[in-house]
């Protein structure tokens, strides 16, 4: 393996100036450091992060946990971050817990043993009180930098990057409302789930202010709420009760299948049945977008995590991001 000192001894410089043209300190002049370079080139020298770690006492990696890879919402918040850590000259360590309070403990203990700069968790454990306590305390203590994304733990005050999904959920049922729509299904998980939660509030919050009624709520668990879940929550559902106005779902995968599965038994989307979505994220690149949604801005909240990274605000205020309504061809303006 190339050393540092073998690259020095062949470009004729010292080890320090080697490391000072690696990390463009400004030590060594532009024509040096081009040179250094072209011999690193050469030689295929690439330094030991380890051994840069001990003397920067950083390791350029950010690391992140999410509770579930297969939630679209969770894969492009995964996208989004890792362009901007990249582009940062950061890497990317990734962690799943499959919704497993105990794996998050343990990803969180080995994320902080590998030294990472600073670990961003998208958090699983919202009810319960206390889980994150210790969690917060070990890290201010590492002096490590700890931000939760998308949703904030009770007691995580001062260290999140947020969305108001109670607020877009609420914008887009009172738009609703606005075009006429007055019989609402509501479709999302049960209450244990923390942002199905939100936008039933948002939801809730929007009817009550019109005195209105839902005609019924579809709740499914949080396993069941892709595409295929809403083809088969839209025909039972169809098989037995009112037909709505319209079906609130509280993502767009959901939705998506709602909508062909109405369109399949004989029903038009927006004509007889409109139905909306939650998340505004394309999933099927040959469909044409034409769901009306609430689009979450996942770049914005990943930008926001890596810009507090960077400028190391252990202690930053809680940062809450708006959401936008979208309206597309599966609502009708009027009705």
């Amino acid at each position: 393996m190339v050393t540092i000192k073998d690259v020095a001894r062949r470009a004729g410089v010292s080890s320090a100036a080697v490391s000072y043209a690696w990390n463009n300190t400004g030590r060594v002049t532009d024509e040096t450091r081009e040179m250094i370079l072209k011999v690193c080139d050469e030689m295929g020298y690439i330094p030991n992060s380890l051994a840069r770690g001990l003397t920067t006492q950083k390791t350029n990696v950010i690391g992140l946990i999410v509770p579930d890879m297969l939630n679209l919402y969770n894969l492009f918040f995964i996208k989004y971050l890792e362009e901007y850590v990249r582009a940062s000259g950061y890497s990317l360590l990734l962690g799943c817990t499959d919704y497993d309070s105990g794996a998050e403990l343990a990803s969180i203990r080995e994320f902080v043993s590998k030294k990472v700069d600073a670990l961003v968790v998208v958090p699983d454990n919202f009810r319960k009180k206390g889980f994150y306590a210790d969690v917060i305390k070990d890290m201010k203590d590492r002096n490590t930098f700890l931000l939760f994304a998308g949703m904030q733990p009770h007691e995580a005050d001062g260290f999140c990057v947020t969305i108001d999904f109670e607020n877009g959920m609420f914008k887009l049922t009172s738009s609703l409302i606005g075009s006429g729509y007055t019989k609402f299904v509501f479709a999302g998980h049960d209450r244990s789930n923390y942002y199905a939660n939100m936008k039933r509030d948002g939801f809730l919050r929007a009817m009550k202010a019109e005195k209105l009624q839902e005609l019924h709520c579809i709740e499914v668990d949080r396993s069941h709420h892709g595409y295929d879940d809403g083809i088969r929550l839209a025909a039972e559902y169809m098989e037995g009760h009112e037909q709505p106005e319209v079906f609130i779902c509280s993502n767009d995968s959901l939705a998506y299948g709602f909508a062909d599965q109405l369109r399949q038994s004989g029903c038009r989307v927006p004509e007889d049945v409109a139905v909306t979505g939650y998340d505004d994220i394309h999933f099927i690149p040959f469909r044409t977008p034409f769901l009306s949604s609430v689009r979450v801005p996942l770049d914005s909240m990943a930008k926001c995590c890596v810009d507090l990274v960077q400028a190391g605000h252990i202690n930053t205020v809680r940062t809450v991001l708006d959401t936008d309504i979208v309206l597309r061809e599966s609502t009708l303006s009027s009705i």
